[in-house]
């Protein structure tokens, strides 16, 4: 049976988690800094928290170290290829394109855990995506700034960017899928030093064979801010979300995640007063709607 506890700490991970568009758009850094700051910290600390029989499951043998290697990097491809879709793109489409997830969700836990699906569960996805649409419609191209994120030139263009998005999401529906069954207990930071550590050595290893340091010299005030976020928004954050995922049947956390674009524009006008249009406040409605749907009736 899920707990309401746990429906908490989703709702409160999504929140926090909405905040790494911002992040994006308004700290001077590169795709390589975002990449180890983020991969640093959480890899770090996901060690650091992790039990000593958590430690030997993910990094005790040769194959549980090299799964977990392959496990980063699909989580490095995450990653980058979020980070490029919100460079390339307009905030609201990259997403709308991103909020494809939770149906990928749905599919891979029909597919791969066994889920049943309450029929009552997909119009609220539905309402709650044509949400996602209606905010994605309201954000045009010549009214987007330009992001403090400097992206690869090897991207470029809205087909990069979408493609660049569905990726994310895909690889959102992967990430979903290791947090979904914890192999030993019931803890976040198994999943985490998984998908983390093995990122950042993959990372290190990119930068140095490649000589990418000079992405690394962006300036000290923004490197405080890439830390300071990663420790105390993003990393929290993600640590809520894999704490939930376990204790959540498949369709109601999916659902649930729409919170986080509503937060995404509430942050929005917060720190880079970006003033919603009603199409916006349309969609959000609806989003917010499906979900005091779910609450009064779902979770009953």
């Amino acid at each position: 049976m899920h707990s309401n506890f746990a429906i908490i700490t989703t709702i409160l991970a999504e929140i926090a988690l909405a905040l790494h568009p911002i992040l994006i758009k308004e700290v001077p850094s590169t795709l390589t800094s975002q990449l180890l700051a983020r991969l640093g910290t959480y890899g770090t600390l996901s060690l650091a928290l992790a039990s000593p029989d958590e430690r030997n499951e993910t990094w005790g043998s040769v194959s549980s170290a090299g799964s977990s290697i392959a496990l980063g990097l699909m989580n490095i491809v995450h990653i980058a290829s979020s980070y490029i879709s919100y460079a390339l793109l307009p905030a609201g489409s990259a997403l709308a394109l991103f909020y494809t997830f939770p149906f990928m969700n749905i599919l891979a836990g029909a597919l791969f855990l066994g889920d049943t699906i309450s029929w009552w569960m997909l119009p609220l996805m539905l309402v709650a995506f044509a949400g996602v649409l209606l905010i994605a419609q309201s954000t045009r191209e010549s009214e987007v700034e330009e992001p403090a994120m400097k992206s690869d030139t090897r991207f470029k263009g809205v087909g990069w960017g979408v493609a660049m998005a569905l990726i994310s999401a895909l690889t959102e529906t992967l990430i979903f899928l290791v947090a979904k069954v914890p192999r030993h207990g019931h803890s976040p930071w198994l999943s985490m030093s998984r998908l983390y550590p093995g990122a950042l050595l993959a990372l290190l290893a990119w930068i140095g064979t490649t000589g990418r340091f000079s992405e690394l010299a962006i300036p000290g005030a923004s490197w405080a801010k890439l830390l300071g976020f990663n420790i105390l928004v993003g990393f929290v954050g993600y640590s809520l979300r894999f704490f939930s995922i376990p204790l959540l049947p498949t369709a109601i956390f999916s659902i649930l995640t729409f919170i986080g674009v509503v937060a995404g524009y509430g942050w929005g006008m917060i720190f880079a007063n970006e003033i919603p249009k009603m199409t916006s406040l349309i969609g959000a409605g609806l989003i917010t709607g499906s979900l005091g749907v779910l609450q009064g009736f779902g979770l009953q």
